[in-house]
């Protein structure tokens, strides 16, 4: 009784959009690597929990803006954070 409906909405979008791209756009699999930009975002959080404990994704790198957002990811599940303008030196 104390959410804000906005909120609720909100989750429930971004969640269905993280199984969207999860199981539709570009279907995970198990031992796989992913990407998640913006990994600290809502549809990144839930993407990452579904790569994770759904999924079963070998390795998980998310990007995001700052190192607070970055220990946000890895908590949630990222095995990798790493600021946006680093990737592709990460990457090679």
């Amino acid at each position: 009784n104390n959410v804000d409906s906005k909120v609720v909405v909100a989750s429930i979008v971004q969640g269905m959009t993280a199984h969207y791209l999860s199981r539709s756009t570009f279907e995970l699999l198990p031992d796989s690597t992913c990407v998640v930009h913006a990994g600290a975002g809502g549809v990144g959080q839930f993407l990452i929990q579904i790569a994770k404990n759904v999924v079963g994704v070998k390795t998980i790198i998310a990007t995001a803006s700052s190192p607070e957002k970055m220990a946000i990811a890895k908590k949630l599940g990222a095995d990798y954070a790493v600021p946006y303008g680093e990737l592709e030196d990460t990457v090679k």
